[in-house]
């Protein structure tokens, strides 16, 4: 009845007659839809309940004047999302289930309902039908004429295709375009193609794609590393290895799984030279982080990745630049210039800490507050562990006049409130400015940058402080980079608090 509805009179105006039997039907539909405990069925009446409710509009806004159609218009658009959002999930369903044909039906159906078909959609769709190779070239041959807009999932998809077929050839092609067209290259777009080649023993041919796509921006992991390796080890293409462990060894900086140390280690024990001889002597050896011996295997010693000269530069630029974007008053610009000023002046200072990291540590309680003798106790212990520390505070809390100082109160619980200052908080700050050891930053909320930025004007400098800092470093760096100056210069802390409360242990956890 509701495909029926839509019939016209001579006018070109839907039938006049129909209008109540619409609405009706359209009230009974909707209400059925919204109730139905079958969810098959629910999905199969949203395409009619949507081309009815547009029948409803037209002929709405063909018998009243537009002031009196809005309501129908609401209506419709309503009725016709909530059908296209039925729809969309039933395609994905179909994907999900490996139901390709199901899926490529009713994605025929919403193109014929004249609904616009999402990206990812089309993605799904072609992994659905990877078992359906002239189904997928059809939607490839829309996709090059211009019918169809690809992002890199389809590019991914069309790769995973590709060599799920065994066209090896054709899934270079995919790249090829891929790179034509600007778009950055990523990892699950070329790990299957390289892990086929591995698979296969075209080793020189997986080491051409990793260098390739690497260069357009893809990061492989140390299991890609290892599958690499391993293909290399198996076809005797030993002149890739040494580069190969050692990109292993600069780019995972994290712990190896389980499962890539053992292939690392059956695939070196297992390459042979030309001659045939063993190639690699392989054995697991347990390192002391803080000897200096090295490996009782090979004798190398260790040495801790951090980052390099133009890796410290490129981030310091690119902090100074958000600084400029960020604050337009240059307050931010000036701090950071006058901490590199002070620093190039004393050269000396190797470590930072971040002085209300600090202060409110462990400050969430009745009664808390910004607490300089904290402040001045991790100087003093950074001091005793062979640091020479400089202290990062805000203006805020440095006040200038004793008399009546007082300072803000941002823990938890004081929030917006102001603290008075004793005597002894007062002399603490004379005496850091009578030794040097305190730069005063003239911003607010945005002292981190400093120390941020005076870590990275000298290699090794330290940070003490337990801020995770993933909200501005991942703007600056890729978490790899971030990883290698975290476990090379943030120090961590903890104050633990004995039976007697004025009792307070430090414990600084310093770099491996």
């Amino acid at each position: 009845a509701a495909s029926r509805v839509g019939g016209s009179s001579g006018t070109g105006r839907p039938a006049d007659a129909l209008m109540p039997v619409a609405r009706a039907l359209l009230l009974h539909m909707w209400l059925f839809a919204a109730t139905c405990g079958s969810f098959s069925l629910r999905t199969r009446l949203a395409p009619a309940t949507a081309r009815l409710s547009r029948f409803v509009c037209v002929a709405t806004e063909a018998a009243q004047p537009a002031s009196q159609s809005l309501e129908g218009k609401v209506a419709a658009h309503r009725f016709t999302t909530e059908a296209i959002r039925l729809n969309r999930g039933r395609v994905l369903r179909f994907c999900h289930a490996s139901r390709g044909a199901e899926a490529a039906s009713a994605v025929a159906e919403l193109e014929e309902a004249g609904d616009a078909v999402p990206t990812f959609l089309y993605n799904s769709l072609l992994l659905a039908c990877m078992d359906q190779p002239a189904l997928v070239r059809g939607m490839v041959d829309r996709m090059w004429s211009g019918k169809l807009r690809p992002d890199d999932g389809t590019y991914a998809a069309l790769v995973r295709a590709h060599v799920h077929w065994g066209e090896i050839g054709r899934a270079v092609r995919v790249l090829h375009r891929m790179q034509t067209a600007g778009m950055e290259m990523r990892r699950r777009t070329v790990q299957p193609l390289v892990k086929k080649l591995c698979a296969d023993g075209q080793a020189r041919a997986a080491v051409r794609v990793w260098q390739r796509t690497e260069q357009l921006g893809a990061v492989f992991t140390s299991a890609d590393f290892a599958d690499l390796l391993d293909a290399c080890c198996r076809v005797g293409e030993l002149g890739y290895i040494l580069p190969i462990l050692a990109r292993l060894r600069d780019d995972c900086d994290e712990r190896l799984p389980e499962g890539v140390l053992a292939l690392l280690e059956t695939a070196l024990a297992s390459a042979r030279t030309t001659a045939g001889e063993v190639a690699f002597a392989v054995s697991r050896v347990q390192i002391d982080p803080a000897s200096e011996k090295g490996c009782s295997h090979c004798g190398t010693v260790l040495h801790q990745l951090r980052l390099d000269e133009e890796q410290r530069a490129s981030v310091a630029e690119r902090l100074l630049q958000r600084a400029d974007l960020i604050d337009k008053s240059g307050t931010l610009t000036q701090s950071l210039e006058g901490i590199k000023d002070l620093l190039q002046r004393n050269p000396s200072y190797d470590c930072v800490i971040d002085g209300p990291n600090v202060a409110y540590d462990d400050q969430n309680f009745v009664g808390g507050r910004f607490n300089y003798y904290q402040v001045e106790d991790m100087r003093q212990q950074v001091q005793m562990a062979g640091l020479r520390p400089i202290l990062v505070m805000p203006s805020k809390y440095m006040p200038s006049r004793f008399i009546q100082a007082r300072i803000p109160n941002h823990t938890r619980r004081q929030k917006h409130s102001m603290s008075e200052l004793t005597v002894e908080e007062l002399l603490i700050i004379e005496h850091w400015r009578q030794l040097g050891v305190v730069y005063e930053a003239e911003v607010s909320g945005k002292d981190d940058w400093v120390w941020m930025y005076a870590s990275l004007l000298c290699e090794g400098r330290m940070v003490v402080t337990n801020d995770e800092m993933r909200d501005h470093w991942l703007h600056l760096l890729d978490i790899r980079l971030f990883r290698r100056w975290k476990e090379s210069q943030h120090i961590r802390f903890a104050f633990e608090r004995q039976s007697d409360p004025s009792a307070l242990q430090i414990k600084i956890h310093l770099p491996r």
